[in-house]
């Protein structure tokens, strides 16, 4: 039923108009004289954008000319934040792959891999199809990748996975999997700041910045908060509040800061660079804040980047990607620690 539903999709004129014009940043006009080209054509650069795009969506174009277009319209995929939850068992790989097979469907995909250097984490490298019916129809359909990390230690799972609804529907289905099989219950261990006060969860914040093991903070960026009392206000305070972000030096000490943390105002997100306790240390810039979710408030995270050292109290003026090894180091870092603090101020109240 699938393959026959979409043999009978097809574009119109109107549709592939719409995406060269939505496609500013990635149509530029090089590329669009480029794909001309790759049909026979020599148009003029003289020609307007969208003379241009206007006799380009009025030629035929086959199967694999629609690929190319959509290829080159599709936005880079962004790497997203991540959150962190445990589990009460160890996942067994075998049974593992045996109910991801169950789960792939020809539009979600899921391979299940173990480290070579480390038994006990596995990967799992996820595809799928999100659809957004806002956009241009040939950008309707973007093709993604996600990955789960599952490491096991001691009779439980550390799972690492992107914040998004499809990860978490694939992530349920597991476990549900899994209790199936092993007729036992999983119990699930999340950052969930959901029913905190103000001041825990200001409390949650401003100690995560300051316990990253390795390094020491440096430095706030930005800090964007919210009101916990009157989330349905006048939109034009909604917007004011749910845009407020302060930046610079000292941020958490400002004035402002504190009329906000004794007015009921809380973090929803902060920003900051820590730097390396070693010889020549880089900053390494981090990110944790709450998820949107109607009932959840998990804490979601992301290592940005580093400024590299260049020379005592001399470090690059723009973020620089981190190594493959620095990512990983440094997310099993601040997900180690975020749980630390979550548990620390939990256990306050018992």
């Amino acid at each position: 039923m699938k393959a026959q539903t979409e043999s009978r999709i097809y574009f119109t004129e109107k549709d592939i108009y719409d995406a060269l014009m939505s496609s500013k940043r990635t149509m530029t006009m090089s590329l669009l004289l480029e794909l001309a080209r790759d049909k026979g054509i020599l148009l003029s650069s003289d020609d307007s954008r969208e003379d241009i795009i206007k006799y380009l969506s009025s030629l035929v174009y086959d199967y694999y000319d629609l690929n190319v277009l959509i290829e080159h319209i599709t936005p880079a995929h962004k790497k997203e934040k991540s959150k962190v939850t445990k589990i009460n068992t160890e996942i067994d790989d075998n049974q593992l792959k045996t109910i991801t097979k169950n789960i792939d469907d020809g539009n979600t995909t899921i391979q299940v891999t173990t480290k070579p250097d480390n038994p006990n984490k596995t990967v799992l490298e996820i595809e799928y199809d999100e659809i957004d019916f806002s956009k241009t129809r040939l950008r309707q359909k973007i093709r993604k990748k996600s990955t789960i990390e599952i490491t096991k230690d001691k009779g439980e799972s550390t799972i690492s996975k992107p914040s998004n609804d499809k990860v978490d529907q694939i992530m349920e289905s597991i476990l549900s999997g899994i209790e199936q099989t092993t007729s036992e219950e999983i119990n699930e261990d999340k950052i969930d700041l959901h029913g905190w006060n103000h001041s825990q969860k200001i409390e949650y914040f401003t100690t995560l910045i300051d316990s990253i093991d390795e390094c020491k903070m440096f430095d706030v960026i930005k800090v964007s908060v919210n009101h916990e009392d009157n989330p349905e206000v006048e939109e034009e305070v909604l917007n004011m509040i749910t845009n407020a972000s302060f930046k610079g030096k000292g941020l958490l000490s400002t004035p402002e800061y504190q009329k906000l943390k004794d007015d009921g105002y809380f973090i929803t997100s902060i920003i900051w660079k820590s730097e390396e306790l070693k010889k020549n240390g880089n900053h390494i810039e981090f990110e944790a804040g709450l998820s949107s979710g109607s009932n959840s408030e998990e804490v979601i995270f992301a290592v940005k980047g580093a400024y590299r050292f260049v020379e005592k109290d001399k470090y690059t003026t723009t973020r620089r990607p981190l190594t493959p090894e620095e990512s990983e180091k440094y997310t099993k870092v601040l997900e180690t620690s975020a749980f630390k603090v979550f548990n620390d101020i939990k256990s306050q109240e018992e």
